[in-house]
């Protein structure tokens, strides 16, 4: 199910649904970062922008970015841009 609505015909509608979800409970953070983590394997154009600050609450884009740099998916290019965003203000 994941994989229909992170594909090429459907993630960008699914991104911006993601980002009405406001709720701060710990496993709602938890499943909306690893969303953007495995839309960010699939789509990393498309995923990146949400990733800067001012978009995503700032803990779903903490969590997001956690989830992206632990993924083996993402190489090490990818992973240090990701820290220096986990850095930004």
């Amino acid at each position: 199910m994941m994989n229909y609505y992170l594909g090429a015909a459907s993630i960008d509608q699914t991104l911006e649904e993601l980002t009405t979800v406001s709720n701060p409970h710990y496993y709602v953070v938890m499943a909306l970062g690893w969303a953007y983590a495995t839309a960010f394997c699939s789509s990393r154009s498309k995923t990146l922008p949400y990733l800067y600050p001012g978009i995503l609450g700032e803990q779903v884009r903490r969590k997001a970015i956690q989830k992206c740099i632990e993924s083996r998916l993402v190489g090490e290019e990818d992973k240090t841009l990701l820290k220096s965003l986990r850095k930004a203000p």
